[in-house]
């Protein structure tokens, strides 16, 4: 029985490109989704990473190896797992900018981080959004915050101004000593206090 002009071979996912490359793509994809159904985080991440090397806008492995990232709290995987996402239009809501610039913050990639809470403060107060979905009013502020935040950091290692200032922790205040308020005594008719 021959083939038809166009029908995929027996070894070719629908939709995936022709040839040994997507194959080798699929195969790794098959990998990765067994990895993650047992629950090895860790070797589904490799095998997502190697799919995403051969298809990199492919968004199921993409949000597949996002998943094994964030389990294995891997915030450097998962930074550059959001940035290409970003790139690839597949965080197309509010709430996937605010995870990628959290994580850009969190990785202390202060440009980026300023940079994609700058675009979210713009989208919220424009009258077409590029973003789908709202944002409350806490994120809102969250996203001031951390807008500010960034902005500090920026201009703390700017190298214009001389060595960069390490971020300042909480102010230390001396304690005061602590003062003991005589209370009575239980079952002490006289009512003197005692020293606690």
């Amino acid at each position: 029985m021959r083939k038809k002009a166009g029908q995929a071979g027996p070894t070719e996912a629908p939709g995936s490109p022709p040839g040994k490359q997507g194959r080798k793509r699929a195969d790794y994809a098959a990998l990765a989704e067994r990895a993650f159904m047992a629950l090895d985080y860790k070797q589904a991440l490799s095998w997502a990473r190697k799919a995403l090397a051969r298809e990199p806008g492919h968004r199921d492995m993409q949000f597949l190896a996002l998943a094994c990232a964030e389990v294995l709290q891997d915030r450097a995987a998962v930074l550059l797992l959001l940035k290409q996402m970003y790139q690839d239009g597949a965080l197309a809501t509010k709430d996937g900018g605010l995870r990628l610039a959290r994580a850009a913050l969190a990785e202390r990639d202060y440009a980026a981080a300023a940079a994609l809470y700058q675009t979210l403060l713009d989208d919220a107060a424009s009258g077409k959004p590029r973003f789908k979905g709202r944002l409350s009013k806490a994120r809102l502020k969250e996203i001031d915050q951390g807008l500010r935040y960034a902005r500090l950091m920026l201009e703390q290692s700017s190298p214009g101004e001389g060595p960069a200032a390490e971020p300042l922790g909480r102010p230390k205040f001396p304690e005061e000593p602590v003062r003991e308020t005589p209370r009575p005594r239980k079952g002490d008719p006289t009512g003197t206090p005692r020293p606690v």
